[in-house]
C-alpha cells in the first residue's frame, strides 16, 4: 500500500463506523420502514446527519471522498440493520 492509499484508507475508517453508530435506530424502525414502504423521516436526518450521503463526493465540494471498499462497508451496515 502506498502511502496516499494508505492514509486515504486511515480517513475512511471513520464512515463504516458512523454506519454501524446508526444501526439500533435503524432495527428499531424496521417495522415502521416496512409498514410505510419508505425510509422514516427521523432516520433519513440521522444518515443526513452523518454525512452519510457525502461520503463519496470529492472533498474540493464539501464531500467526504471516501474509497469503494468503506462506501461498500457503510452499505453492509446499514442492510446488516434492515436490508429493506
Amino acid at each position: 500500500m502506498t502511502e496516499s492509499t494508505t492514509s486515504l484508507r486511515t480517513a475512511a475508517e471513520d464512515w463504516p463506523s458512523r454506519a454501524r453508530a446508526l444501526s439500533p435506530s435503524i432495527v428499531v424502525a424496521a417495522d415502521r420502514i416496512e409498514r410505510e414502504r419508505q425510509v422514516p423521516t427521523d432516520i433519513m436526518a440521522a444518515l443526513h446527519g452523518a454525512r452519510l450521503f457525502h461520503m463519496l463526493l470529492p472533498r474540493e465540494i464539501g464531500g467526504g471522498e471516501a474509497d469503494p471498499i468503506a462506501f461498500m462497508e457503510v452499505i453492509e451496515a446499514v442492510s446488516a440493520a434492515d436490508a429493506s
